[in-house]
This record gives C-alpha cells, sequence and structure tokens, in this order.
C-alpha cells in the first residue's frame, strides 16, 4: 500500500521518497482546500465549523472531502459524509502546534471524530496540511500518530487520495 499526504507547500519527489510516501499532495496545485464550496477543476476539500456548510460540502460533487474546524464534531455532517462517500480527514499537523495541555483535549476530540466515522461507514484519512519540510512527519511518525489516536482501525492511514 502507498502512503500519501497533503501539504501546503510542493514537495520533491526526493523527500517524498525518504519520508516513504508514494505521493504527497500540493493544496493549490493537486487539490484545494476552501472554507466553502467552489467550483474548481481540482478536487475541494472543505474545512469548516458550520454544519451546514459541511453538510453542503459532501453534497457538491466537486468536494472530495471534508475538515472538522477545531475538531468540532458534527454526527448529522459525518452521516451524510458516509452516505455520500466523502472522506472526513483529520489534521494531525495541528498536534504539532499545541501545548501538551491543549494537545490532549484535541486527540480526544479526533478520536470522537474516528468513532463516529466508523460507527456510521464514513472513511477517515489523516493528513499533516504541513506548511513547511520541518512541520511534515514521515510515513512511519504518522503511522505511529494512527496508534495513538485509534489503535484498531485499519486503513486510517494510508492508501491514496484519488481512491478516496
Amino acid at each position: 500500500m502507498g502512503y500519501f499526504d497533503i501539504a501546503r507547500f510542493g514537495v520533491g519527489e526526493d523527500l517524498c521518497k525518504r519520508l516513504g510516501y508514494k505521493k504527497i499532495y500540493c493544496v493549490g496545485k493537486d487539490l484545494v482546500v476552501s472554507g466553502r464550496t467552489e467550483k474548481t477543476d481540482l478536487p475541494l476539500i472543505v474545512i469548516s465549523k458550520d454544519p451546514g456548510t459541511l453538510i453542503g460540502a459532501v453534497r457538491d460533487s466537486c468536494v472530495a472531502g471534508i475538515v472538522f474546524e477545531d475538531n468540532e464534531l458534527a454526527k448529522k455532517v459525518v452521516e451524510k459524509a458516509a452516505e455520500m462517500g466523502k472522506t472526513v480527514f483529520l489534521v494531525v499537523g495541528q498536534l504539532m502546534k499545541t501545548t501538551v495541555k491543549e494537545r490532549g483535549v484535541r486527540v480526544g476530540r479526533m478520536r470522537k471524530i474516528i468513532l463516529a466515522s466508523r460507527k456510521m461507514g464514513a472513511r477517515v484519512s489523516l493528513v499533516s496540511f504541513a506548511d513547511s519540510e520541518h512541520m511534515l512527519l514521515s510515513a512511519m511518525q504518522m503511522s505511529e500518530v494512527s496508534r495513538l489516536l485509534f489503535d484498531d482501525v485499519p486503513g486510517l492511514f494510508g492508501g491514496m487520495f484519488y481512491d478516496s
């Protein structure tokens, strides 16, 4: 299985291979990340706190997946994502930018999203959305974060973005 990640900058093939990824997608080049749905030729990932925006996004054919901003779970959104075959992305890069006290809360919220997604049959995938090379995690590190979040969920990390 080839692993993938999504970064906010262009990652060279060399670095991609050294980190153990088959592909690291670049925001703006391979896909678009936005706070609302918009027409684009590239796959779209919508990030929002508003459940109405996210439900509208999963209904849109241009949208490949959604991100719960600040990991605020809305079960209706997860249910609709499962129904429409959309992926719920969890941004693990947030965990590296927080204090230890705050990190525990974020991990708990991520676990709730994973649990709800699993219960409703929605796909979940971990991504870093790294801003620089220093914020990228290797495939092995991402695998360990996957185990930290929810040890027994197969496929939480791996596969290809366009397969989802």
